[in-house]
Parts: structure tokens; sequence; C-alpha cells
């Protein structure tokens, strides 16, 4: 007997494809960069307070719903190429945000997500098959006022800078949502009052 999805693993995914359309959308030919940070803060709201099943899930919808459209051009070559690239590029996605739920329950967690984001795109530049770097999220803000940050670090510092700002999105929202009244300190310790 197979379990139908909660109500709340239906939102994480819906929040995940989402976040892996908008960041798809940050892209050319759409090429709306400001809606970078929006990729990665949607799958760090799909993946929040989840299991790492559950991530693993919304980690592989997420990275269909971004590569799918943004590599579509390979269905030239074929429809077999551009279906496998996407399945095994999403699986990387899935298996990659299975820690993630882990990482947002630390102290400090938007400096460790954006950091996060820089190393699943290094692996995704590596594995399998010596990788497929396409879609990091620095390739898609050429015309961002923010380009600037690739002079200081490369593409991995720009793509930190945008991952980073969707993490702060989501930590603003969450601790407002949670009603503090004053700002939230994301870099206190867990044990400071």
């Amino acid at each position: 007997m197979t379990r139908r999805p909660t109500a709340a693993t239906l939102r994480s995914w819906a929040a995940a494809c989402a976040g892996g359309l908008l960041l798809y959308a940050s892209f050319p030919p759409v090429g709306w960069w400001f809606l970078a940070a929006l990729g990665p803060a949607l799958l760090i709201l799909a993946v929040r307070g989840r299991r790492p099943r559950s991530a693993f899930a919304s980690g592989g919808i997420f990275g269909i719903a971004f590569l799918a459209p943004l590599i579509v051009w390979l269905a030239n070559l074929g429809l077999v190429p551009w279906l496998a690239l996407t399945a095994v590029q999403a699986l990387v996605f899935a298996l990659v945000a299975m820690p993630l739920p882990r990482l947002i329950a630390l102290p400090g967690w938007p400096m460790y997500t954006a950091a996060w984001w820089v190393a699943l795109e290094a692996v995704r530049g590596r594995v399998p098959l010596g990788g497929f770097p396409w879609g990091r999220l620095a390739f898609g803000q050429a015309d961002a006022p923010h380009a600037a940050w690739v002079a200081i670090g490369g593409g991995p510092a720009l793509s930190f800078a945008v991952a980073f700002l969707g993490s702060l999105l989501v930590y603003g929202l969450t601790a407002w949502r949670n009603g503090h009244r004053q700002p939230a300190r994301p870099y206190a310790s867990a044990r400071s009052p």
C-alpha cells in the first residue's frame, strides 16, 4: 500500500519546483537575473525541517525544474540525451540536498548554506564523467549590478553572494514569521540569550 503525500510534502515539492523554475528564469533567454536568489531560497524552504529522504525528493524536483528547461537545447541531439543529462544532474541535486536540513538547523546557517551551494556547483562541475557545470548561479548574473564579485573570487564568489542573499531572505522571512520583534541574529551562538 502506497502512502499519499502529506500536505506539507506537497508544499515542499511545490516550493522546490517553483525555486527551480525561478532559477531557470534568471538565465538567458529570459535573463531576469534578480530572480536567481529565489532559487536557493525556495530550495531551503522546501527542505527546512524535513528528513533526508524528503530533502532528496525536493532536491530532485528542484534539479528537474531548473535543468530541464535550461538545457532543452540538448533535445536537438535527441530526446534521450536531454532526458538522461537532466536526470543525472537532478540526481546530483537530490543527493547533495540530503544534508541540507541539518545545515539549516545550525547557528549561522545562511553562511553554511551559501557555502553548500558553492560546493554543490563544484560537485556538479566534476561528477559524473567530468561534470556538467552549466547553470552555476554566477553564469546568470552577467547583467547584475553585483557581478563585480567575480573580480574578487571568480564565479564561486558570485555564486556564494547570490546563494547567501537567498539564505538571508529565508532567514528574515522565517524570523519575521516566527514573531521576532528584534532583528534576528543568524550568527549568534545557540546558547546565547
